[in-house]
């Protein structure tokens, strides 16, 4: 009947109180003091993120029962259903010259920055993070690109959502589709 704007330790620990009042069997009449240790204040992108709060299981997911709250249908369309090319990526060795030329002839300004042997993603490399990096000094045209790759990405497969894809969004740069790739 009553909500309490507190943080994630004060909620483990009213839970752990009302476990002791249901283990000791305190009925109607008594009182249970319970310190809530702390505020919400450090937690404001996290427990007040219905976002955070879905990708973490915590509450349901309205793209996959309507009723829950307003949708869109874009959001439950899965990612494997777009027609979607497969990448071309580059290894990490190729000189960013070479990637910048690339970029030209391809008509791209990104590109996933994948290991030779295994396949791995080691990360992206964009048009306008080489281009301000050479402007500052700190990159060459010789330098290999994957000095120049961003290594913060997510992954997702073919069947995430769009609606999972655009919370992502949110708070990283790039979401990477995994499932083949063309490699130069």
């Amino acid at each position: 009947r009553e909500g309490l704007l507190c943080g994630g330790s004060s909620g483990s620990a009213f839970d752990c109180a009302l476990r002791a009042v249901r283990d000791f069997g305190l009925g109607a009449g008594k009182r249970v003091v319970v310190l809530l240790p702390d505020s919400v204040r450090n937690y404001m992108t996290k427990f007040l993120s219905d976002d955070w709060m879905i990708e973490r299981g915590h509450m349901p997911d309205p793209e996959d029962d309507p009723s829950l709250g307003p949708s869109h249908a874009w959001m439950s369309v899965r990612v494997g259903s777009l027609d979607l090319r497969a990448p071309l990526t580059v290894a990490p060795d190729v000189s960013v010259s070479e990637t910048l030329e690339l970029f030209n002839r391809e008509s791209i300004d990104q590109v996933p920055v994948v290991e030779r042997s295994s396949g791995a993603i080691v990360g992206m490399a964009t048009l306008s993070n080489i281009t301000s990096r050479i402007i500052r000094g700190s990159l060459a045209p010789t330098d290999p690109v994957g000095s120049a790759a961003f290594d913060k990405f997510t992954k997702v497969t073919p069947d995430a959502k769009l609606g999972a894809v655009s919370r992502r969004l949110d708070t990283d740069h790039f979401v990477l589709v995994v499932q083949q790739q063309r490699q130069c």
